[in-house]
């Protein structure tokens, strides 16, 4: 028969028994079926926690260290053994609160143990030389029989506790395996923090698309973007391997590392076909780096007035040589060295000292022969060297 009792009850039922008669002594054991603890006292089972009206509820109950305690109400008491004992019993009190419970032998059965709890009232008997584990469980009650474990859990109910099975052989025992059914060496990695480790997360990514039919199932997507259809989404996938992901890249077929855009329109430079977003092709577009929707060209040399160095003279390759925004075409001092072209001994080099060593109209630094007249300049093997100073010929 099967009953819940009170705490009262418990002391009467388990210290009542006066004589010590074995068969009328109590066990906790664990019900096979609902694997809760329990109390056995000879044809009779009470179920573990003990309920009763308005009485201070009391269970055995692990703490975090796995060890055996005495949960009664809000307090906590930890189960203490005689000096020498070793495991559960024995240990220090937990909060600073503590039970002084004794492990006797019956005088009566040599290998008949009890522990008792003067403060509350109970004792438990065990075999004393069967309970190598010393969780008070024996024989075919214990599924870890070697292993301290009270509460017997089994989660898989193949009859060998959590306490000492490692299911997926991956060196963690199942009580402390976050991911019991998958090898998992790494027992914390939890990509989207949802408290189910990666291994045993059937979405990963916690994006609601389950890991079979996810694209990126490490990335959360939850819109699965795969611009190319190669089943792998954008936001996981690098098509160019410039180190840029297809979702953030404003080129994902063409190597952009930089990224530039010049008109901020979301195409990068390397692969926008209207660089200035004036509605012009680059391949049509008089100013491709300007916004000219007019593509205005007053001198019809092909580059338009917006962009043009020399507005009125026709100059199609935009020669600056002093880079001060004027075309050589049309800067009248093309070197910007103070000396207007026409006096200028060196057109197209800054020299403001016109030095000019042999006299020649050259100055010294554009003259391949400085100290040689030579108006003409002639270098027949092309080495930079003037023929008329060239003893290499």
């Amino acid at each position: 028969m099967r009953k819940i009792i009170g705490l009262l009850g418990l002391i009467f039922l388990i210290v009542g028994c006066g004589s010590f008669d074995l068969e009328a002594q109590c066990q906790i054991t664990q019900n096979k079926e609902t694997k809760e603890p329990e109390v056995v006292c000879g044809d009779e089972t009470f179920v573990i926690p003990f309920e009763d009206e308005g009485e201070v509820v009391c269970i055995f109950d692990l703490d975090s260290a796995g060890e055996v305690v005495l949960v009664c109400g809000d307090e906590t008491y930890n189960i203490k053994g005689e000096k020498g004992d070793e495991g559960p019993m024995g240990q220090p009190g937990i909060d600073g609160i503590s039970t002084e419970c004794t492990r006797s032998i019956s005088e009566f059965n040599p290998d008949m143990c009890f522990l008792t709890c003067e403060e509350q009232g109970i004792s438990v008997s065990f075999v004393c030389g069967m309970d190598v584990d010393q969780d008070w469980l024996l024989g075919a009650n214990d599924n870890c029989p070697f292993v301290a474990n009270f509460s017997q859990a089994d989660w898989n109910d193949d009859g060998i506790g959590d306490a000492c099975q490692d299911s997926d052989g991956d060196g963690w025992l199942d009580r402390n395996d976050s991911c019991r059914e998958v090898y998992n060496l790494i027992q914390d990695y939890d990509t989207d923090e949802d408290g189910i480790v990666d291994e045993c997360d059937k979405d990963i990514d916690g994006d609601e698309i389950k890991n079979e039919q996810d694209n990126c199932p490490r990335v959360e997507n939850e819109n699965q973007e795969d611009f190319n259809n190669d089943n792998i989404g954008d936001h996981c996938s690098d098509i160019d391997d410039d180190g840029l992901f297809d979702f953030y890249d404003n080129c994902p077929r063409i190597q952009n590392p930089e990224q530039e855009d010049f008109d901020y329109d979301g195409f990068g430079d390397a692969c926008d076909i209207d660089f200035d977003n004036d509605g012009f092709l680059n391949t049509e577009d008089n100013c491709i780096w300007d916004m000219n929707i007019d593509q205005s060209d007053y001198d019809g040399d092909g580059v338009g007035d917006i962009c043009d160095n020399c507005l009125n003279i026709v100059n199609v390759s935009q020669y600056d040589a002093d880079l001060d925004g004027l075309g050589n075409a049309c800067d009248p001092d093309a070197d910007n060295d103070g000396f207007l072209n026409e006096f200028d001994n060196c057109t197209w080099l800054h020299n403001q000292s016109q030095k000019n060593s042999d006299g020649d109209e050259f100055g010294d630094i554009c003259d391949n022969c400085p100290f040689t007249d030579n108006p003409f300049q002639f270098d027949s093997n092309g080495n930079g060297i003037g023929d008329a100073c060239d003893i290499y010929g």
